[in-house]
């Protein structure tokens, strides 16, 4: 990059070091909309500015968190690799009709999210700081503590930015809260769960 003013970034690392060896740099444009991947303040400091992508990728990582919950549910999977694998393991798998989903981040993509899986007729638990009474109440959505959220729920799907807050946000204590068959998605960064832990 050190001889370019501006880069289209992904989500590899922009701390403060590689910053201040760019000097040409002038544009950091980021391809997606979380930017805890660069460092703002150095960026700031070597008169780098930072865009974002001004829409979010909702429909993609909502299609993705049903298909990933679709696949672990049904075992789609393990059935596929046990046939590839010459053994035949007849799985059923579980039903998600009806089941309990708690919805962690009731942002944009956590909103899409619910609007995306609502002919399973699952009972949904939101958590998020911000409470959204007028979507909750036409999604049929209760609002709850994050503990309440993770001891009731069959599937948590969680949708948020990553930040000093969020910072594995699900920690060890969480995750002995959680049903032992219960499945949890993360289509947001994984530092949000504490990968030791889990």
């Amino acid at each position: 990059l050190k001889d370019y003013s501006l880069v289209i970034a992904g989500t590899e690392q922009y701390d403060s070091n590689l910053l201040s060896s760019l000097s040409k740099l002038k544009v950091i444009s980021r391809l997606g909309v979380g930017t805890d991947n660069i460092d703002l303040k150095a960026a700031n400091d070597n008169g780098i500015k930072v865009f974002k992508t001004k829409t979010t990728p909702a429909n993609a990582v909502t299609e993705l968190a049903l298909g990933l919950i679709i696949d672990l549910s049904r075992e789609i999977t393990k059935s596929c690799n046990d046939t590839k694998n010459h053994n035949w393991n007849k799985r059923m798998g579980t039903l998600l009709k009806g089941k309990t989903l708690g919805v962690i981040g009731l942002g944009v993509i956590g909103r899409e999210f619910v609007k995306l899986v609502k002919g399973f007729e699952f009972n949904v638990l939101a958590f998020d700081k911000i409470e959204d009474d007028s979507f909750s109440t036409s999604n049929n959505i209760t609002y709850c503590s994050l503990e309440n959220l993770l001891s009731n729920s069959d599937i948590v799907s969680i949708h948020l930015n990553l930040n000093d807050s969020t910072n594995k946000l699900i920690d060890r204590k969480k995750l002995e809260l959680m049903k032992k068959d219960a499945i949890l998605i993360n289509t947001s960064r994984g530092e949000i769960i504490d990968e030791k832990a889990l």
